[in-house]
């Protein structure tokens, strides 16, 4: 008897970019991090990479890349942003994929994923088959293989998904128990009905969603209920009344209109249940004897155990659950009692004696099918029980609308461009995952109908994009949640402006914005203050876009501050033409001209510009672009004669008269870049050194006003609090802290406790743990280097001198990455007799101790 453990988790996040910017702007409900990504990244992605095991003691005993030893999919577009904001989590995840192939037969534990998480029974059959071929190319690209199965979104399926994905080599997909209609072994004609409500386990009620289903309209018919089966001629379909559960310790064979087949896995609802929304991963044995559980019925046949759950579950919705995860596995591994597997293996081990026929249009996340996606099914999260969700049918209406007309316009214009548009679609997606002349060479040496100009170039990209932007709109999460003024839907309304945006360009005709929106009114949000669809479109759709003169409105706000060298500028590249800085008491001015190009669609444009940074502090300039190969007319001249001759009013009228419509100020810029003007302006404002200075020689007055009885003054106490957080925060700011800057931050400490000043202790906190990170990064690099570790160590000991709960995580983890690569070499080199590298192990093994680690295994 061979029983095999399988968990599959589903790592997603919405795409959350400006179209425009092909960036994250700050999300402050994400708060104290940058944005969403940023948030969970550090709770759930980081940290499965690098997952705990603790002993008796709650020392750190051993460490996991649970992705190694699991089945996992990640969506394309969040891996995308892991690939240029958490390079470190992006590698341990592609590593991971290598090391379970090692471990399971070599098949990798990475699935892909249909590339924008649209709900695929509700696309098109040309969108179905860019979306499945798109998620395959990423996924070749990123893990350097072909993969064997492809996550459905929401395990939203119908049979002729599952055709292409048949067609384009994929060999099976992982759907919900509720989802198979009716199972018969390949050697029987008969088919067997399958009632979902003959569960393995009694102990559960089968909910038979993974998402919160709880708030279902019961009163709505379920379309589970409707045969929509339509068999196959060549399958003789004699079907009988007797219920069968579909059992999920099997694979099944579905047998497709084309005569292809693929395999398909049914998960373990009741436990997946339990993991994802019954609190099971507060205890690992308990996870552990639930899975072993799965085997309970005697049965000589090879059977498999699988769970699927949001990967999220794994720390970001329930803390540490990547802990238990890890817990179980290890015990797992080190019990023997069952064998842990991926789908790969277990389907070439173990290949499908049964064939299944699937309930089409079902999800694991909709009690009615699809209907969550499309209309108001009932379907919600719970948090507004009052709240209608009709305004997901004309959204829906809306975007199809807009796909249709933009696919004509594709269908009309792209012939004389590209030989076979269609086709040019789907590799495009080679584009999008590498920006480089070389991809595009390759991509138009292909694709070029004839041999394209500059202009023609710019104009198939356009198209191109335009296609792009029209498959993104369809993310599920658009519909998902409770209203259309929710953060995910006006997304994808980014993602429609956009392709509405390039279409009306391409076509010169001013209409598809308003017919769009006419259809998009008729979508209203519960909270009557947003209005309708229209409403938020123009709120929140059209104040985000971005063209090349605000890209060139950034760039003048940045060579305000010094930023003016040629860079990279969110989905532009600047290129400085002249420029001209100037510096008059407390204000600036910037002014000059430069080359925007677009990024993704190569188009150029020269501007010219001015901004004045006034002492308020306030931001004056203006914006225009120029003629392409006209020389920029005189006038920039008199602006920068005039503020340098101290004259700022007159400097400021002439930016006015210059540029008129394109005058821009601070306001009008993007959160993030205003904060990144202020963070500047304060760093060269020396601010902090003033605020010393005047505490040093106000710091004995308050001594003396700080004894019994006396109280000092709340201005003298005001400034006394601002001058130890700026002191902290310089001497905690050091690129690798010495011994001397340790002894200031103890003595400012304890001048803070003495005095009962009160500070953000959180953002101390938080300097301090990147001091840390600092110093031990430093150690790893300079391997060898016992007075580094010994730094680290010293740094590691201030949190306790100055009673500030540090997270120790991320140093923990560059203890792990030294003790792989730098410990085994030191200890060879210190068993030989080296002095230098004995007295490097006994800092290490101290530092590890610190830290709460036990030692390596001698």
């Amino acid at each position: 008897m061979e029983n095999y453990i399988c968990i599959h988790a589903h790592f997603y996040q919405p795409p959350r970019e400006n179209p425009w910017l092909e960036a994250i702007e700050r999300q402050e409900s994400a708060a104290p991090w940058h944005d969403w990504n940023e948030r969970i990244t550090a709770e759930c992605y980081l940290p499965n990479g690098i997952a705990r095991i603790l002993d008796a003691q709650g020392r750190i005993d051993r460490v996991l890349n649970n992705y190694s030893r699991i089945s996992f999919n990640f969506g394309p577009t969040l891996l995308g942003w892991l690939e240029t904001n958490d390079p470190w989590t992006y590698r341990r995840i592609l590593a991971a994929d290598r090391e379970s192939a090692e471990r399971f037969s070599g098949h990798g534990s990475a699935l892909a994923q249909a590339y924008n998480h649209a709900i695929l029974p509700l696309c098109n059959r040309r969108d179905k088959r860019t979306q499945i071929f798109w998620g395959i190319r990423d996924f070749t690209r990123r893990f350097g293989r072909q993969p064997e199965g492809m996550w459905l979104p929401e395990t939203a399926v119908d049979l002729e998904t599952l055709d292409i994905m048949a067609e384009l080599g994929l060999k099976f997909a992982i759907l919900a128990p509720h989802q198979a209609r009716r199972v018969r072994r390949r050697d029987e004609r008969s088919w067997h009905n399958v009632d979902i409500h003959l569960m393995q386990d009694p102990r559960d009620v089968d909910t038979h969603a993974l998402k919160d289903t709880r708030n279902v309209d019961t009163h709505r018919r379920d379309i589970r209920n409707v045969d929509t089966h339509r068999p196959d001629t060549r399958d003789v379909d004699t079907h009988r009344e007797d219920n069968h559960p579909v059992d999920p310790c099997r694979a099944y064979e579905i047998l497709l209109p084309s005569g292809r087949t693929l395999a398909l896995f049914f998960y373990n609802g009741p436990i997946s249940l339990a993991v994802g929304f019954q609190h099971l991963l507060n205890d690992g044995n308990a996870f552990v004897n639930r899975l072993m559980d799965g085997f309970a019925r005697p049965d000589k046949r090879p059977r498999l155990v699988h769970l699927a759950v949001d990967g999220e579950t794994f720390g970001h919705h329930h803390r540490f659950g990547e802990m238990a995860l890890a817990y179980a596995l290890n015990s797992i591994e080190t019990d023997r009692k069952a064998r842990l597997t991926n789908y790969g293996e277990f389907l070439e081990k173990h290949p499908p004696t049964y064939r299944v026929d699937i309930q089409e249009g079902s999800s694991w996340s909709c009690a009615h099918g699809i209907g969550r996606w499309k209309e108001h099914c009932g379907c919600h999260t719970g948090a507004h029980p009052g709240w209608q969700q009709l305004w997901r049918t004309p959204l829906r209406e809306a975007l199809d609308w807009l796909r249709d007309r933009l696919a004509a316009l594709f269908a009309a214009q792209a012939p004389g461009l590209l030989r076979d548009p269609w086709a040019a679609r789907d590799d495009y997606i080679d584009v999008v995952l590498h920006r480089s002349p070389e991809t595009l060479e390759r991509f138009f040496g292909k694709h070029q109908a004839h041999a394209l100009g500059p202009e023609e170039r710019v104009r198939a990209l356009k198209l191109l994009e335009m296609q792009r932007h029209a498959l993104l709109m369809y993310t599920s999460c658009g519909w998902f949640f409770d209203d259309l003024a929710g953060i995910e839907t006006l997304q994808i309304l980014q993602y429609a402006g956009r392709a509405v945006e390039l279409g009306e360009e391409l076509s010169g005709a001013g209409e598809i914005e308003a017919l769009f929106l006419a259809i998009l009114e008729k979508a209203k949000s519960n909270r009557p203050e947003m209005g309708s669809g229209s409403d938020l479109y123009r709120k929140f759709v059209r104040p985000a876009m971005m063209d090349h003169a605000r890209a060139a409105a950034l760039y003048a706000v940045r060579s305000l501050i010094g930023e003016d060298e040629e860079r990279d500028l969110y989905a532009y590249t600047i290129e400085s033409r002249d420029s001209h800085t100037a510096f008059v008491g407390g204000s600036r001015l910037a002014a000059g001209r430069c080359r925007v190009t677009s990024k993704s669609t190569l188009e150029a444009a020269e501007a010219e510009y001015a901004a004045v940074l006034t002492g308020d502090p306030d931001v004056r300039g203006g914006i225009r672009l120029l003629p392409e190969g006209e020389p920029a007319p005189d006038g920039l001249e008199e602006i920068v004669h005039a503020f340098e001759g101290e004259d700022l009013s007159r400097a400021l009228e002439l930016v006015l008269a210059r540029f008129g419509p394109g005058v821009f100020s601070l306001e009008s810029l993007i959160p993030d870049e205003r904060r990144r003007m202020a963070d500047a302006l304060l760093e060269s404002s020396g601010l902090g050194s003033l605020l010393g200075d005047a505490w040093e020689e106000a710091a004995p007055l308050y001594r003396l006003m700080s004894g019994p009885g006396m109280e000092p003054p709340e201005t003298l106490h005001l400034l006394t609090a601002a001058a130890l957080r700026a002191r902290l925060e310089r001497a905690l700011d050091v690129d690798e802290p010495r011994p001397e800057a340790a002894e200031t931050i103890i003595r400012l400490m304890q001048d803070v406790e003495s005095w009962n000043i009160e500070l953000d202790r959180s953002s101390l906190e938080r300097r301090l743990r990147s001091a840390i990170e600092r110093a031990a990064r430093a150690a790893m690099e300079k391997e060898g280097d016992v007075e580094a570790l010994k730094r680290t160590l010293s740094t590691v000991g201030l949190a306790a001198a100055v009673d500030l709960q540090v997270n120790l995580y991320g140093t923990q983890n560059i203890f792990f990455e030294m003790r792989e690569s730098s410990y085994p070499g030191m200890k060879a080199a210190s068993d030989r007799g080296d002095e230098a590298a004995a007295a490097w192990l006994a800092a290490f093994v101290e530092l590890g101790e610190a830290l709460s680690i036990n030692p390596p295994d001698p």
